[in-house]
């Protein structure tokens, strides 16, 4: 069975992320994934290609400093 990962597929003019897995091994495990999938930035469909070296964003929780409650990514976490 094939070894899977996770990847980055970004799209070069609207910076627009997708995460996506792929075949780490295989005969397309060393070419670059090219993905045509919608881009709600531009509003159509475009190419998005495989980003090196990227790692998945971590969501952070932090405090608000005014309320004191906890806030992730500029909302109320309960």
């Amino acid at each position: 069975m094939a070894q899977k990962t996770m990847t980055i597929i970004q799209n070069k003019k609207t910076g627009y992320t997708y995460y996506t897995t792929r075949q780490k091994k295989g005969e397309k495990g060393d070419q670059k994934l090219k993905l045509r999938k919608y881009d709600p930035i531009a509003r159509a469909h475009a190419w998005f290609e495989e980003v090196k070296g990227a790692k998945p964003k971590k969501k952070t929780v932090n405090k608000d400093n005014k309320t004191g409650k906890k806030v992730r990514n500029g909302q109320i976490v309960k």
